[in-house]
């Protein structure tokens, strides 16, 4: 834990703000009930900075899903709280938005008000 990350890429770029952050965050659409396979890959190099990153820190979540169950929400929602809660993060807000197919399709809705309304609060 700790270490240089085997793998060059932008990670670098991305491990010396999310040290630094006093929030991070999480900005996925759901595949197949879960984040997507990119935001996924920065997780999973949360591991080379552990350490680092065990410290007080908020964090929000912005979700989009095509399907409007709230069930289908469930394991991307228990993701990021097991997550938080290992880290020791606090959950500073949410904005999830079912029935999203495609872009553009929360113009007219009251989600870019809620995201609006969620980073003004931050």
């Amino acid at each position: 834990m700790d270490g240089p990350c085997v793998f060059d890429d932008d990670f670098d770029f991305v491990r010396e703000h999310i040290i630094k952050a006093d929030l991070v965050a999480f900005a996925t659409p759901m595949y197949y009930f879960g984040i997507s396979s990119q935001l996924k890959a920065v997780i999973d190099r949360f591991y080379a900075i552990n350490g680092q990153i065990h410290v007080h820190k908020k964090a929000v979540l912005l979700m989009t899903y095509a399907n409007n169950s709230r069930d289908d929400e469930r394991p991307i929602v228990t993701h990021y709280e097991q997550l938080l809660s290992y880290l020791g993060w606090e959950d500073a807000g949410r904005v999830i938005v079912p029935g999203a197919w495609g872009a553009g399709s929360v113009s007219g809705t009251k989600f870019p008000a809620m995201a609006y309304e969620l980073g003004k609060s931050l």
